[in-house]
């Protein structure tokens, strides 16, 4: 503890116990703040998180620069390096799996491996605004579908002289929900369009995102609504049902909702997120809410009767609780 903790600590016993009236209000306030920043100290989050942005992002940038030169020195002596510079051979396809906060850090990872600054990359900035210049509007390309046909993607893709980005698989992603939106300049946005395929797991009831992380998050993120603080792994599908199954190819943010205890807010409104409709890149949305493998279960009912949404939080949340017990087969983060 740093000594001005224990100092308050000290000021808040002796004015609390040895004082009366006002004093011994101010001792209780300073013992009040002395045990939340203890608390807030012992939850790791906050020092994972300072080690995945400070450490994590940089330490996994280094090792696919490492693998780069490591490949090329395996393949000296094989004719794949001429035949890739003449376009014979396809470039390697690296993809990536994260989970909860690893999501962050394989967002983050991307766009520092990707050069933003690379005119061949960054051209779609002019193209897509040809009248308003780059800052005209949300720096997306304006179809995949209408550029399907030419190099852009693949000059997005990529990575070194080596490597093409292949698919982004993110599971239960403990990132802001704003991440997804095209109103502002978002590091998930120039991460998701440079790959050929990505897929988003997402969960309404998972608990540990609905509650622990957005309630350590309301501390440092600055949403103005409490919708607004919900994580990307809370997203749901709009109009889901049994006959459509658990995935969706989203071509437009209109297919995709906030659920919060009592309400619900499509991604695509003109109060909170403020954003416009279409994506521009492609994006596979699974909402595995209702899923099961028979043994373990992701919500303990299901989530799809928006009237029994809130008993399905509440009944997830004492289940997740009881799993140390062994008496809960849910595990709505992990599982």
């Amino acid at each position: 503890m740093p000594m001005e903790l224990w100092q308050l600590f000290a000021l808040g016993n002796l004015l609390a116990f040895f004082a009366g009236g006002w004093l011994a209000s101010i001792g209780q306030l300073c013992l009040g703040i002395g045990i939340t920043l203890t608390l807030l100290r012992m939850v790791t989050y906050f020092r994972d998180r300072e080690r995945a942005s400070t450490f994590g992002v940089f330490d996994a940038v280094e090792m696919v620069r490492v693998l780069h030169h490591l490949v090329k020195e395996i393949l000296a002596d094989s004719p794949y390096l001429a035949d890739l510079k003449s376009g014979k051979e396809p470039r390697i396809s690296l993809s990536f799996l994260g989970h909860s906060m690893g999501t962050f850090l394989t967002t983050m990872l991307i766009r520092v491996l990707t050069n933003v600054f690379d005119p061949e990359a960054d051209s779609h900035l002019l193209s897509a605004n040809a009248h308003s210049g780059p800052f005209g509007g949300p720096s997306c390309p304006v179809s995949f579908d209408e550029q399907a046909n030419e190099r852009q993607p693949e000059q997005l893709a990529q990575i070194g002289d080596l490597f093409s980005l292949d698919r982004l698989i993110l599971v239960a992603a403990d990132i802001p929900v704003w991440t997804i939106t095209t109103g502002r300049s978002n590091y998930l946005a120039s991460c998701l369009r440079r790959f050929r395929q990505t897929f988003l797991f997402v969960n309404d009831a998972d608990m540990v995102l609905r509650l622990a992380s957005t309630f350590a998050n309301y501390f440092v993120f600055p949403s103005g609504t409490r919708i607004g603080g919900y994580r990307l792994g809370n997203l749901s599908i709009k109009g889901r049902t049994q006959a459509q199954g658990y995935g969706k190819h989203v071509g437009d943010l209109s297919d995709l909702e906030l659920h919060g205890a009592l309400r619900t807010q499509s991604i695509c409104d003109n109060r909170t997120f403020r954003c416009q409709r279409w994506i521009g890149y492609p994006l596979n949305v699974i909402d595995c809410t209702d899923y099961d493998d028979g043994v373990r279960y992701l919500s303990a009912f299901t989530a799809r009767n928006a009237a029994q949404r809130f008993f399905n939080y509440a009944a997830t949340l004492l289940m997740v609780l009881a799993s140390p017990l062994k008496i809960s087969k849910i595990d709505c983060h992990g599982g």
